[in-house]
């Protein structure tokens, strides 16, 4: 390549770069004006020392509205299995808005919250309910009007917690009953004052959990009560009524009937209704949301019941009716894409730099295409393939097992087209460079995602897809899944390669034989569901679920390996950036 061609390619690729970085700090500040509310609210990371030696983060939204001297009620909120507290994004700025104070706390294992000692299951917001209520470090929360919503698994970790609290209160009451209580077998104001101030609980939100619910679980809870449950939620069918319908739920009338005394029991739910007071915690109220499961937190007409649950039992500050959540969302999901896209110039601006221009050689020439049935029998095994193996396997042996099959089709294609593979070989020089040049794109990758959260406390997301700014217990946990992701991401990367230079952009439909067998998985499963109420695929509803997330990344993986590959003439580039890329998503 002549001098001016290389000064042209670096000057092209560098205005790239910069137009990736122009994007990437409008979405920034998009999100963050969005997440303050303009300025009104102010946003900071918190971690909360647990039991032995464990740590909670949390992220702490205060309205400006809240000061000592007007005191503001705290609802805490916590995610579901597998998500972290930036995917309640919904919830804790909707509840900011309207002058709640909220912390939203990473359960223990997720996110940047530790791991627990074996022995100790106490869930993480427990420590940060005693840190708000025990402290006088937030002097502008009302310690009196304190409330916790869990979506999923956070649902069942909310409910719990409630009846922790509750049962401190009900040992200090009973205590209080014994005669040599200063009020004898006579409950004083005082002492039923100082067993209340062992439940600070006063309202408490299970969304997107049902299971098991029953008279016993609520024995011991003395606050308010709202349930949200997903009409279409996939895992209805582990309900004693096998839906998500809770009209005639056992689970959602257990709800009801605990907030209820005898004489004013009932015998069936009427979604939407309240039922008790909230003056004294008896107030319960279900509602049965017109959505999913997995977008239950992420949908409009679902959120603004918790948001008038919470107002109508805690009291709102300041009343809000529309819902700003979604373009932070929309900000944040700019700067995933542009910070994406913008690894593709800044591998071809290193690329004219001298020493990692030794990567790249020229694309090798190719013979001839793989005939027609070899090419449509190798999509159609795929596809098959993948989707069979999907649901009967877990994801990181269903990795393995469509890398190898990935591997040997790509085998069959390159040897039935032509001599030799396009752009395997490499020398050991090639080899080390190609992998600085990977290591060096991902440290400017995560260099700018660390200045964009240390500035702005975002980060790269759209919804459930995210990269957050890495950290140890990250990179060590991405550490463990890189080898699979690099063996089916290899097998993709030869896939998108093997064609002849005459039809390459059929390599692009070879890549995407695995999202298409995984496309019939999710068309079957919904399909099922929205006709008959319950899933096709039981055992593995969770994973099948997961789709959702992982589809998108596999639908974007083989354009990325097709222009890496045209941008090194070799395909093992695209397989290193996507591995360190999918493993920190994951």
């Amino acid at each position: 390549m002549t001098h001016s061609a290389t000064a042209m390619r670096r000057s092209r690729s560098a205005v790239h770069v910069l137009i990736c970085l122009l994007l990437i700090v409008v979405g920034a500040v998009g999100s963050s004006l969005v997440q303050t509310g303009g300025g009104h609210i102010s946003v900071q990371g918190l971690m909360i020392p647990g039991k032995d030696g464990a740590v909670a983060s949390a992220d702490l939204f205060r309205p400006d509205t809240a000061t000592a001297e007007r005191k503001a009620p705290l609802i805490i909120v916590t995610p579901g299995f597998q998500r972290t507290k930036e995917t309640q994004i919904s919830y804790s700025l909707e509840l900011a808005r309207r002058g709640y104070v909220t912390l939203v706390v990473d359960p223990y294992n997720q996110g940047e919250s530790t791991s627990q000692p074996p022995h100790s299951d106490d869930p993480s917001i427990q420590p940060a309910i005693d840190y708000v209520s025990r402290t006088d470090t937030l002097n502008y929360v009302d310690t009196s009007r304190v409330g916790i919503i869990g979506h999923s698994a956070g649902g069942s970790r909310v409910r719990r917690t409630a009846a922790i609290y509750g049962a401190k209160e009900s040992k200090a009451l009973e205590k209080a009953k014994t005669p040599g209580s200063p009020g004898s077998t006579a409950i004083t104001t005082e002492e039923r004052r100082t067993a209340e101030k062992l439940n600070p609980i006063h309202a408490v939100y299970i969304a997107g959990w049902l299971r098991h619910l029953d008279a016993d679980k609520f024995a011991n809870i003395h606050s308010n009560v709202g349930l949200g449950y997903a009409l279409h939620d996939e895992g209805g069918f582990r309900n004693k009524n096998h839906d998500g319908d809770l009209r005639r739920s056992p689970e959602a009338l257990a709800v009801i009937k605990s907030g209820l005394p005898t004489s004013e029991q009932v015998d069936h739910v009427s979604v939407g209704k309240g039922y008790g007071s909230p003056s004294n915690r008896s107030y319960r109220i279900v509602n049965n949301d017109h959505t999913l499961h997995f977008i239950q937190p992420m949908t409009p007409s679902a959120i603004q019941p918790v948001l008038q649950f919470f107002d109508h039992t805690l009291g709102t500050p300041h009343p809000v009716t529309n819902q700003i959540w979604w373009p932070k969302e929309l900000f944040n999901g700019l700067c995933l894409v542009a910070a994406l896209i913008m690894l593709l110039p800044l591998t071809r601006l290193l690329l004219t730099i001298p020493w990692f221009s030794g990567a790249r050689s020229e694309l090798s020439p190719t013979t001839s295409a793989p005939s027609t049935a070899v090419f449509w029998g190798a999509l159609v095994l795929q596809a098959a393939v993948a989707a069979v193996t999907y649901v009967s396997m877990p994801i990181a042996l269903w990795l393995v097992v469509n890398g190898v099959l990935g591997l040997v089709i790509a085998w069959i294609l390159l040897r039935h087209g032509q001599a030799g593979a396009p752009g395997v070989r490499m020398s050991w020089p090639q080899t080390v460079r190609t992998i600085a040049l990977a290591l060096v794109a991902m440290t400017v990758f995560h260099v700018i995602l660390g200045i964009v959260h240390g500035f702005f406390h975002v980060d790269y997301r759209l919804f459930v897809l995210a990269i957050r700014p890495l950290t140890s217990h990250g990179f060590l946990t991405a550490l463990t899944v890189v080898p699979v992701l690099f063996l089916f991401l290899l097998a993709n990367s030869l896939l998108v390669a093997a064609p002849s230079d005459s039809c390459r952009r059929s390599g692009i439909l070879l890549g995407l034989a695995a999202p298409v067998g995984l496309t019939v998985i999710l068309v079957i499963q919904y399909t099922t569901l929205f006709s008959t109420g319950t899933v096709f695929w039981r055992t593995k509803w969770m994973q099948v679920m997961t789709l959702w997330s992982l589809l998108p990344a596999l639908i974007v993986i083989p354009l990325f390996h097709r222009a890496l590959h045209r941008a090194t003439g070799r395909v093992w580039l695209g397989p290193i950036l996507m591995a360190a890329v999918l493993a920190l998503m994951v």
